[in-house]
């Protein structure tokens, strides 16, 4: 099992979060790379966590993240690709079944405003997760580490 600590926020985005009354992660909780989540928050309210607060994803893609909340290393995706296996993280991880969070920063155009996540290559093994056009999801247990290829189409 491989284990990482979460990307820490910065400086500023900690203070606007606890201005907030939102609970900041710490070294003590950070993330595992398991289908578990065994850290825990100091609040009862989690931290913001957006795609856009300083990580790197390049307009038109979807973008998969290693680790939860927007961390790790990431690649994205531009177009249709039937097979995760021959992509890697910067980090030398197989994209395949390395999925732990996921954002649309796609843009409109005719049959690409939403695109699906696949438990298997070639399309297969059902959708793991549909996203629109700017949607993301942090965190979502239930589909980590299982996407194996992905398609844009007009809607989910």
């Amino acid at each position: 099992m491989k284990i990482r600590a979460m990307a820490t926020l910065s400086a500023a985005t900690a203070a606007l979060a606890i201005g907030l009354g939102f609970a900041v992660p710490t070294a003590a909780n950070a993330a595992t790379k398991s289908a578990a989540h065994t850290g825990t928050y100091a609040a009862a309210k989690p931290a913001v966590v957006t795609p856009d607060s300083g990580t790197s994803c390049t307009s038109g893609d979807l973008c998969v993240y290693y680790l939860q909340n927007f961390g790790g290393p990431v690649y994205g995706f531009l177009s249709n690709d039937a097979n995760w296996t021959n992509n890697y993280f910067s980090n030398g991880a197989t994209v395949n079944d390395n999925d732990e969070s996921w954002w649309n920063n796609g843009t409109s155009c005719a049959g690409c405003s939403a695109v699906s996540v696949y438990k298997n290559i070639n399309y297969g093994g059902g959708v793991d997760i549909c996203l629109r056009l700017g949607q993301y999801v942090a965190v979502k247990t239930s589909v980590q580490d299982q996407g194996s290829s992905d398609s844009w189409h007009s809607s989910c």
